[in-house]
């Protein structure tokens, strides 16, 4: 099942450095993402952990594919 969240929202889906399956709507407004993913950030308590993509992160970074 595929979760919206707009692009504004700093979740883990909308982050550089979450890996999971994601898309940007046709809009350009939100993001369309599966519930799990992979954290990659070294800096991040999460990292090499599934994780759900509406998680929160003092590390997060705007995923580059939405700037």
């Amino acid at each position: 099942m595929m979760i919206t969240a707009p692009i504004t929202s700093k979740r883990c889906a909308t982050c550089e450095y979450w890996r999971g399956i994601r898309s940007i709507e046709t809009s350009g407004k939100s993001i369309k993402y599966e519930q799990n993913g992979q954290c990659t950030n070294a800096s991040s308590s999460y990292r090499g952990k599934e994780i759900s993509g509406s998680q929160n992160c003092s590390h997060w970074r705007q995923w580059s594919a939405l700037r």
